[in-house]
């Protein structure tokens, strides 16, 4: 049985990483959600995603962040514009 995919969704519009968090869920990866870089790379010290969707506000900070954790090199993100 194959491990299922992590996906943490980066937004600071609640409603909006909801509703992403939903649908994503809906076709079957594990989701985590976060609405600031700080509290997204505070999840990725506890379990590094597969997949990261950041909206791309906060992608800036969020990438020099990120390129501090050798662990999460492999880690895919994708920049969303709402």
């Amino acid at each position: 049985m194959c491990a299922m995919e992590k996906v943490l969704i980066v937004d600071d519009e609640r409603q909006l990483r909801e509703l992403l968090a939903k649908m994503v869920a809906l076709e079957g990866f594990e989701v985590s959600q976060a609405d600031s870089c700080r509290a997204a790379m505070s999840q990725i010290r506890r379990a590094t995603p597969d997949i990261v969707i950041c909206d791309v506000k906060l992608l800036g900070n969020f990438k020099k962040s990120i390129r501090k954790k050798k662990r999460v090199c492999r880690t895919s993100l994708l920049n969303l514009a709402s």
